[in-house]
């Protein structure tokens, strides 16, 4: 309640989400859809007003984020004022209705005598915390700050500011108190400094007030070089855990940062606590003070893999620590020299633990992502069961557990539903904090302000604090209503799955466990307890086990999603949304952000639908199981157009007719397992039996392609009690029928993706405008405030015109750019049209994490929204800018084109059509296959565009898309469509074909290739013909691999003796000796060798081939002899004081030719290829 008033638009409850309606005489409306059905809809609006409007009236109807309800109420406020309304308000509460508070996923659940409030919000990569003797707070903000909280609320100016390396894990991770404090006032600090190279600094500051005395900062400890550490992801596994011992000693806890060998090493603070004293000076008691060298000797204990946080015990000082573990998360006990053994052992259960230079865990849990420890004091004022008792938290779980340190193999559940707790403290107050960060890894998709901090206190004992602290209501355990069929157990764990978190859904037909940290079903029981699924988690065990589950949706698209545990590489977030007698609806999301799925679970089945993808991504749905509890050659399977049972050994090839089911049934009992298809489509189905342990069937699926891409639709599996074709296809037509809340929550959530995305679209109908200029001045954006002496030669800024003379029947309007990223450190690049307002142009989204974007040279084809208003039939005047929040000395940047597209209703527009008729969906194409097309006879020009992983030729930086770019060949030519796969002269003949050469395309992963054609008119009108997907790549006894280039400088430009390089890494695996051709891919800007040195790969010159004063993309020859495995350096040079020479994002790649079988036709190769782990 409390974040709603303050932040209303934060987090906003489905049914009260703004409805922007569009009416058909041109009025907008905005506001809450209270009732609608097939004819008409009300809408309450901002004043309280309804009003009622016909469906027919409608022509668009828009979701926003943004809450009806005005930000900035509650600042009109006073304190009392603001208290007595929120008093107010939870009077109105319902009794039964469930309260939400800031840092809650779902319905939150904590034991009934305690309650939960927030302190404070928008916290900014939080990590870690620490409670002051006197009742401050100090968090750790990763990026750089510690905050400092007093009184309840969070200070504007933190503590201290520090220049970190805050890439992925590294940042500000660590914070405790000297335990003399206030008397020496210092507060400590680990963090990860970039300068000269990554590495941590533990560091004392002394404190005044609520800040660090400037220059106070005492460097204590210096931890290794990370870029020499190796390791897969040098910059996770960073640790941070900091706590003052008994015995007045300084613990570190370290991570090995992926590099596991380290962990046992001496030589290495990677995976070790450490202990030091407070003045930074090491102990001679250190255990391994003989054995080791200078700084290593503080070195206390080794063997951990990640021990992110750790807590100590007063006052006997038991140390218990949180190692994120690789199969499982631990807890150990912290003791002078123990060795955790990581990596020669991993997992609480092994057998290794009990040789005696290994230290096991006290307690452990399969893979997820331990984190925040504390022990309840025992003068604590909660009742006497929870003190003494270990407190902890998972990230990906979201919930708080404890243990008795006396008995810890039985962990209990205390706190369900948070957001991403990091840590945990108690208070001298008797509360316990809770930090979240409900943020993944800091990187180019990081969200900032995600952050709160959370109390929780007895009922009775929250009255007795500052009143003036925000609060937010507790809520209840999700339960099932007395008397349900469908009964939710939210704390389950799935026993057959390896001990899984897990909910548990019983109804009357089957009970199915939904494992949570991959959100897809690891059991379905039936009445007698048979496993028709039988998922394992046990690494290697395949078929037998790791491959089983359902949905198991989505394969490679942005990770791996909807599959029980996803091998821990892709996190998913699953929440309870609705519990009632008959149903359960529970909803899950991958955490980053691009998937989500719900599942609803009935008397009679589960459903599951997909209802966020990614643009141009796709989902298959799965059962991988044991029909009557394990696969036997009795089992058989028969289908909507299949009424005789067939051997589970017989395939199933093709599409379902509708209503499309399938089938599985065991000879032991007279039960089927059902999967429905509740929507009819074109796509393959496929089924087959596995390595005699388990059968495979997927809607939308053929060998390892993926078809299905609409949201909102339901895909069901339950148990029948028949093996009569009749009874099971009634029970298919029943559940096709019975109501169901996906499709219709996910209209309202989720727009269709071709009415949110730019770009042509299939069934589209466009025309383009164009502007190109052929001057060397009249095409450059310059900062009229720019201090550079030569820039006034470039002003006063261009006016350009377009003329537009067709908006009949116009629906929206886009602009493609051919745009110069112009001197480096331009930023705050704008475009307006007719005099408008500007619109901003976006960033490149791909260069390293911690760089500018606009230090990097680049000429791209970004394409912006250009509201349809702002468009007039006539001339068009189109001006560029350069914002005030330009940082570049000298801005300036480079509009060589400018294409207006303007999009018109199809059904009104008179239009040409065209399809691609060969290939079809799902084919397998050879090298330089033939494509055929179909078009009206008014079709004047056809072209034909892929999407594959192949060179960035537009300068995005992205490799797997679509491909063409818009750049002008010479100043002074229209910059037309090139780099895709070709264009025909449709005036030829109604049918057309055109051979897409391959040579130089990389393989493809299989099903990952797409095709379209723009058909354009001699009217110029364009239509978007339908995409032709699922393609593979076959070749026969050669292979083509493109390497990309790695440590692309900043500004990669040279004049006056300047050399700059970068590498293109080719793998040591990579059988050059078979290699027969060569090319390298180089985008530049002002190439021309007249006036420069040939650039040279290895030391081998080659001729610039670019072009004087403009860009240019050249595919050059690169005799292989030169070629190496490891690191291929290319470099530039040039002596002239001429305009520099600029290598262009993303930089040269190399792509080579081999001779080697490149077939894996084998099924059970092809699912070894599905079920490989992906990792970070």
């Amino acid at each position: 309640m409390i974040e709603s008033l303050l932040e209303p638009s934060r987090q906003i409850v489905e049914d009260f989400r703004t409805s922007n309606i569009l009416t058909a005489d041109g009025e907008v409306l905005s506001g809450i859809v209270k009732t609608q059905d097939a004819k008409q809809l009300t809408l309450i609006d901002a004043k309280g007003d309804s009003r009622h409007i016909l469906r027919a009236d409608i022509e668009d109807i828009s979701i926003s984020d943004i809450s009806l309800m005005p930000a900035g109420l509650a600042n009109e406020l006073s304190l009392e004022e603001f208290a007595d309304l929120i008093a107010y308000l939870e009077s109105l509460r319902p009794g039964g209705d469930e309260a939400r508070g800031a840092g809650i996923v779902g319905p939150i659940s904590l034991p009934e005598d305690f309650e939960i409030t927030t302190v404070a919000t928008e916290l900014d990569g939080a990590v870690a915390l620490e409670v002051l003797p006197d009742g401050r707070l100090l968090i750790c903000e990763q990026i750089g700050r510690v905050r400092v909280v007093e009184h309840g609320k969070l200070l504007a100016e933190p503590f201290v500011t520090l220049p970190v390396d805050a890439y992925w894990e590294r940042g500000v991770i660590g914070v405790t108190h000297d335990p003399q404090f206030p008397a020496k006032p210092y507060i400590y600090v680990c963090w990860v400094a970039k300068d000269p190279y990554p590495h941590h600094h533990v560091s004392r500051f002394t404190m005044e007030g609520n800040v660090a005395v400037e220059g106070s900062e005492k460097l204590l400890l210096v931890g290794d070089d990370q870029s020499k550490m190796g390791g897969k992801v040098p910059a996770g596994h960073q640790g941070g855990g900091m706590h003052f011992g008994v015995d007045g000693k300084l613990y570190v806890s370290i991570g090995e940062q992926t590099s596991a060998p380290a962990a046992q090493e001496l030589d290495t603070f990677l995976g070790k606590i450490l202990r030091i004293n407070s003045d930074g000076s090491i102990p001679e008691d250190n255990p391994f003070f003989q054995q080791a060298q200078g700084k290593y000797r503080a070195i206390w204990a080794r063997g951990a893999r990640n021990p992110f946080t750790f807590a100590i015990r007063q006052p006997d000082g038991l140390m218990l620590i949180n190692d994120v573990g690789g199969e499982s998360e631990e807890i150990n006990v912290g003791r002078s020299g123990a060795n955790f053994g990581w990596p020669a052992v991993d997992h609480g259960d092994q057998d290794a633990y009990k040789l005696p230079e290994f230290d096991g865990p006290i307690h452990f849990y399969p893979h997820s992502s331990i984190n925040g420890a504390a022990f309840c004091p025992d003068d604590s004022h909660w009742p006497e069961y929870w003190r003494g008792r270990f407190f902890f938290a998972d990230y990906i779980h979201g919930w708080i557990h404890t243990l008795d340190p006396e008995s810890p193999a039985n962990a209990e559940p205390f706190v369900q539903g948070m957001r991403r707790p990091v840590d945990l403290r108690f208070a001298p107050d008797g509360s316990l904090y809770v930090l979240l960060r409900n943020a993944w890894v800091i990187d180019s998709k990081y969200q900032s302000g995600t952050g709160s901090l959370l109390r929780i206190q007895i009922r009775d004992q929250s009255s007795q604090t500052n009143s003036g602290d925000a609060s937010a209501e507790a809520t209840s355990p999700r339960t099932s209503p007395l008397g349900a069929n469908v009964v939710l157990t939210e704390n389950a764990v799935d026993e057959s799955a390896g001990n899984l978190a897990a909910f548990k859904i019983e109804t009357p037909t089957a009970t199915y466990f939904l494992e949570k940290t991959g959100a897809g079903l690891s059991s379905l029981l039936d009445r007698d307890g048979n496993d028709w699924i039988g998922f394992h988690p046990t690494e290697g065990s395949g078929a037998g086990g790791e491959y089983r589950g359902f949905p198991n949706a989505v394969y490679k698209q942005h990770g791996n999603y909807f599959h029980a545990r996803n091998r821990q590489t892709d996190p998913m977030t699953t929440r309870v949304e609705r519990v009632e007698k008959e149903y359960v609806a529970i909803v899950a999301e991958s955490e980053n952000g691009l998937w989500a799925g719900r599942y609803e679970f009935f008397p009679t089945h589960c459903s599951f639908a997909i209802t966020k993808l990614p643009s141009d991504s796709h989902y298959w749905v799965l059962y991988e199981g044991t029909p009557g509890g394990k696969l036997d050659l009795d089992d058989w399977w028969m289908a909507a157009d299949v009424e005789t049972p067939q051997p589970i050994t017989a395939r199933h090839e093709g599409d379902l007719p509708a209503t499309e089911w399938i089938a599985f049934g065991d000879a032991k009992t007279a039960r089927t397992l059902v999967m429905l298809n509740h929507q009819d489509d074109a796509f393959p189905d496929t089924g087959y039996q596995m390595n005699q342990e388990m059968t495979v069937f997927g809607f939308g699926r053929k060998d390892l392609n993926a078809f299905h891409s609409r949201v909102g639709v339901p895909f069901s599996i339950g148990l029948v009690e028949s093996t009569q074709h009749q009874a099971i296809s009634e029970f298919a037509e029943r559940t096709k029928s019975a109501p169901s809340n996906v499709s219709a929550a996910d209209a309202a959530v989720h727009p269709p993706r071709d009415s949110i995305e730019l770009g042509p679209k299939p069934g589209d109908v466009y025309r383009e405008f164009s502007l190109f200029n052929g001057g060397n001045f009249d095409w450059r954006v310059t900062d009229p405030e720019a201090t550079h002496e030569g820039a006034q030669d470039f002003l006063p800024n261009p006016v350009l015109s377009i003329l537009v003379d067709d908006l009949k029947h116009a629906i929206r309007a886009e602009a493609v750019l051919e745009r110069w990223g112009g001197h480096a450190g331009t930023t705050d690049q704008l475009i307006r049209f007719n005099g408008q307002e500007w619109i901003a142009l976006p960033a490149l989204t791909t260069t390293p994490a911690g760089k500018r974007p606009e230090d990097y040279h680049s000429q791209d084809n970004p394409v912006i929204a250009v509201p349809l208003e702002q468009i007039r039939n006539g001339n068009n005047v189109v001006e560029g800018m350069i914002g005030a929040d330009n940082t570049g000395s000298w801005g300036q940047w480079g509009l060589y084109s400018v294409i207006l597209r303007v999009y018109y209703d199809p059904i009104e527009k008179k239009h040409v059509s065209g399809e691609i008729v060969s290939p079809r969906s799902g084919d397998t194409l050879p090298e330089n296959p033939v494509i055929e097309l179909t078009h009206d006879a008014n079709a004047e020009r056809i072209d034909v565009l892929g999407w594959y992983d192949g060179y960035d030729e537009d300068g995005n930086g992205i490799y797997e898309e679509w491909h063409g770019t818009r750049f002008q060949p010479f100043r002074g030519e229209a910059a037309d469509l090139r780099d895709h796969i070709g264009t025909l002269d449709a005036s030829l003949g109604t049918d057309a074909e055109l051979t897409w050469k391959t040579r130089w395309v990389p393989d493809q992963r299989p099903g990952a290739i797409k095709l379209m054609a723009l058909v354009t008119s001699n009217d110029h009108l364009c239509y978007v013909t339908e995409i032709v997907e699922g393609l593979s790549l076959q070749r026969d006894g050669y292979s083509v691999v493109q390497y990309h280039a790695t440590d692309v400088p900043e500004s990669f430009s040279v004049r006056v003796g300047q050399r700059k390089s970068c590498g293109i890494p080719i793998p040591a695996e990579a059988n050059l000796t078979s290699a027969t051709a060569a090319v390298m891919h180089y985008r530049t800007w002002e190439a021309h060798d007249s006036h420069h040195s040939p650039f040279k790969l290895n030391g081998h010159e080659h001729l610039n081939q670019g072009k004087n004063h403009h860009y240019d993309y050249d595919l050059l020859p690169i005799p292989v002899a030169e070629l190496k495995n490891g690191d291929n350096r290319f470099e530039i040079h040039s002596d002239t004081v001429h305009h520099m020479l600029e290598v262009l994002w993303p930089g040269p790649a190399v792509t080579v030719r081999y001779e080697t079988a490149h077939t894996e036709t084998a099924e059970s190769a092809a699912h070894e290829l599905l079920h490989a782990e992906v990792s970070f």
